[in-house]
């Protein structure tokens, strides 16, 4: 059974999906034996907003939309980061990015456009954002430096 700050039933089927507003929220694994012994594990964990347009429908979800590149790409070094928090209610106050974990870039505003320079090979192309409500967008991306 997995809980997140309570938002499931007592028993959820595997493999629920979760909808947990962005923020921190207390995870939690709970298993029982044979025995009916309880066996329990909880974590930390903060939730972010992810961009998402449905395929039906005319709203989308706040979150970053990069324009390049684009997840999988095989670029040039160095190569161009461009991306935009959109659908958002709030002001971005920061956005940064990351390459490996090692931030590579930052902007103060709703937009990030810069090269980033980076040796061959994949890489994890990361870029977060913040708003003044204090909410985090984050999008995640592969990216093959030839």
């Amino acid at each position: 059974m997995f809980l997140i700050s309570r938002l499931l039933p007592a028993r959820p089927a595997s493999g629920t999906a979760i909808n947990a507003l962005p923020g921190t929220h207390t995870f939690t694994v709970v298993a029982w034996d044979t025995n009916n012994t309880v066996y329990k594990n909880s974590v930390s964990i903060k939730t972010y907003y992810e961009a998402d347009c449905p395929p039906k429908g005319s709203t989308c979800n706040p979150g970053i939309y990069q324009t390049t590149p684009n997840d999988g790409d095989d670029v040039q070094s160095p190569f161009r980061v461009n991306a935009s928090v959109q659908n958002n209610t709030a002001s971005i106050t920061a956005m940064k990015a990351y390459l490996d974990g090692v931030q590579v870039g930052a902007s103060s505003g709703p937009t990030f456009d810069q090269s980033i320079t980076a040796a061959k090979g994949t890489h994890i192309l990361i870029i977060q954002a913040w708003d003044t409500a204090g909410k985090l967008y984050r999008l995640t991306e592969n990216v093959n430096v030839q």
